[in-house]
């Protein structure tokens, strides 16, 4: 659990009232406004002929009488069930589906633990991008219940036969391709500007009406140039190519040998006139502090805990160095040498390490803010039973003090976020709702990828809101005023083919809504912590759209007899932006017993007044 600060008086008067408040700042998006290359999320046409999956009735899934529920036995009667439903997917056998995950989010606020799977159609080895098929499973009485079955495959999907091309050629067409992309750009060859890294295969819909270039599936090979953040995207039997940037926007208790923490901006909002000056000092978590003895430049870090505080494993005099490094991921500063401390610890002493100061340098703070607020969205993520290792299976570089300004982004191929510097119109982006939300991409880019711009750009409004609990995102980003970028108090109603942006008002809106709903019910604390334990796990179930997460949400609120819990305030969030989900029938989730259960349970009744000692175990 999360500490907080006493904060329920400023925050519970702003939700009470932010459904009437405005926000006059035109909504500017977290994105470059110079050239842009196309993003590399695409959703296949609805005229591409495909087989398009929805289920909502509810079905007990089958498991052998021993098994327990388990992300691997989940996976196994999943994979049973679809050998045995081959006619509903079009016929795809189960060894063209490709389990990208199967992951229990554990119940908390009443809600019940449910597990959430996704498979992606392969051809020839290769996934097929623009394919998905998702489960939603309840977990009631210990019983799996699949509450939902989503998806679009594509069984008469046929690939180019003609001859491949040579591995160099590739090489050679997509060197090409980012040459020209950044000429595009208007940006200068750096001087790593011919690195690339080799990403795979897939099958994608692809095509270009201006290059006059076909639409259609391909087989291409993605290489990724990360000196301008470019992936070319090249047609493994014709050659085309495709560039795109997709910045999406029991242990005995001991004395510790030292501590390490960090003066950063606060994470909550605590509803005062504050700045982005106002600094305070956080322990820094999992922070990794090199020490040794013997070979200290071979030495391994060692990481602190929650309080930040570490071992050395030895009541000698240790040398020490630690920078804003850390199990799950690291800070490098672009203007200039990044914070570092050295020193050594002391018998009988606790060695204090203290990365910046109270005064509020921004290329410090900066840097602080970066690790700490990385890793408080990380754990509060996971504190909302958001399974923890797709989120670490590869740390995050978090870059800070980046050239230019008024930005930030995440970076899917180079798996780091990015924040620049302050000017004259803004200040530093690496804000706590900014960081919030720039993780946030990197939350959903781990459960299947970003599927769909609009809803990643929702999920990280919606972690900025939660966290700093107000609606205003952005709310430090202009030095001249505090009204942000977006507001979850907006009433925009929702088009699927508007900016990414502005498709995420509507999700962000919906939930904000959804929150302020609940406050008169079950009280501030209260309404918050169901509001979250409702909406954030939905992320785990890649959604297609923000409609389709809004039903998950629906699907979460779900009680074993059937019905919903606040259903009417989840429709009346929704109806403010335009969205009107339709309801899943009131179906008891665990199915009616048979006849031969029904005999017995009779025969045992009436047994009962004669034999009941018998009945009484």
């Amino acid at each position: 659990m999360r500490k907080t600060k006493s904060t329920a008086v400023p925050v519970l008067l702003l939700a009470l009232f932010s459904l009437v408040l405005t926000n006059p700042a035109p909504s500017r998006a977290l994105v470059p406004t110079q050239a842009r290359l196309p993003r590399r999320a695409s959703r296949t046409p609805k005229t591409i002929p495909h087989l398009s999956i929805l289920q909502r009735t509810p079905f007990l899934l089958e498991f052998p009488q021993a098994e327990i529920p388990n992300d691997q036995n989940v996976q196994n009667a999943l994979i049973r069930w679809l050998k045995e439903n081959a006619a509903r997917i079009g016929n795809i056998k189960p060894q063209n589906l490709k389990v990208v995950y199967v992951h229990k989010v554990a119940g908390k606020s009443g809600i019940s633990d449910m597990f959430y799977a996704y498979f992606k159609q392969e051809m020839r080895g290769s996934v097929v991008e623009e394919s998905h098929l998702n489960f939603s499973i309840q977990i009631i009485n210990d019983k799996p219940v699949v509450t939902s079955v989503a998806g679009d495959l594509f069984p008469d999907l046929s690939l180019p036969s003609e001859k491949e091309l040579a591995q160099e050629d590739i090489q050679s067409k997509a060197m090409a391709a980012q040459i020209e992309a950044v000429k595009t750009l208007g940006e200068e060859p750096g001087a790593d500007n011919g690195q690339s890294r080799p990403m795979g295969r897939s099958v994608r819909y692809l095509g270009d009406p201006q290059r006059n270039i076909e639409s259609k599936f391909r087989v291409v090979e993605e290489i990724y140039f990360p000196d301008h953040d470019i992936l070319v995207a090249v047609d493994v039997n014709t050659g085309d190519q495709f560039p795109s940037q997709d910045r999406a926007h029991a242990q005995e208790a001991t004395e510790p040998s030292g501590n390490v923490s960090g003066w950063v901006n606060p994470a909550e909002d605590s509803g005062k006139d504050e700045d982005v000056k106002h600094l305070v000092k956080k322990p820094l978590k999992d922070l990794l502090v090199k020490t040794g003895l013997k070979d200290f430049a071979a030495a391994a870090g060692v990481a602190t805990d929650e309080n930040g505080d570490f071992q050395t494993g030895s009541d000698k005099a240790a040398p020490v160095e630690a920078g804003l490094q850390g199990k799950y991921g690291e800070v490098k500063n672009s203007n200039g040498e990044n914070l570092k401390f050295t020193g050594k610890t002391e018998p009988g002493k606790v060695l204090k390490i203290e990365f910046n100061s109270a005064e509020a340098q921004e290329i410090p703070t900066a840097q602080t803010n970066g690790y700490y607020h990385a890793q408080n969205v990380l754990d509060y993520v996971v504190s909302q039973g958001v399974p923890k290792e797709p989120l670490v299976k590869k740390p995050l570089t978090i870059n800070v003090n980046e050239p230019g300004s008024g930005n930030a982004w995440y970076s899917r191929w180079d798996h780091s976020i990015n924040f620049l510097m302050s000017d004259e119109q803004f200040n530093n982006t690496a804000l706590p709702d900014v960081i919030n939300h720039e993780f946030g991409h990197n939350v959903d880019d781990s459960f299947g990828g970003i599927r769909n711009g609009g809803l990643s750009e929702a999920w990280g409004d919606i972690l900025a809101m939660f966290i700093t609990r107000q609606p205003v995102i952005g709310k430090f980003f202009f030095k001249a005023n505090k009204n942000g970028i977006r507001n979850g108090t907006n009433t925009y109603k929702y088009k699927e083919n508007d900016e990414v942006h502005k498709q995420g008002e509507a999700f962000m809106g919906f939930a904000w809504k959804l929150f302020v709903s609940l406050i008169k019910p079950l009280g501030l604390e209260q309404a918050l912590a169901k509001t979250a334990a409702l909406v954030v796990p939905v992320i785990v179930s890649n959604a297609a759209d923000i409609p389709a997460a809004i039903d998950q949400v629906i699907l979460r609120a779900r009680q074993p007899d059937g019905s919903f819990q606040f259903l009417d305030q989840i429709l009346a969030a929704a109806k403010v932006h335009g969205i009107r989900p339709v309801v899943p029938e009131v179906v008891a989730l665990i199915p009616a017993a048979g006849i031969s259960q029904r005999i017995a349970a009779w025969l045992s009744d009436w047994l009962k007044p004669w034999f009941g000692k018998f009945f009484s175990a």
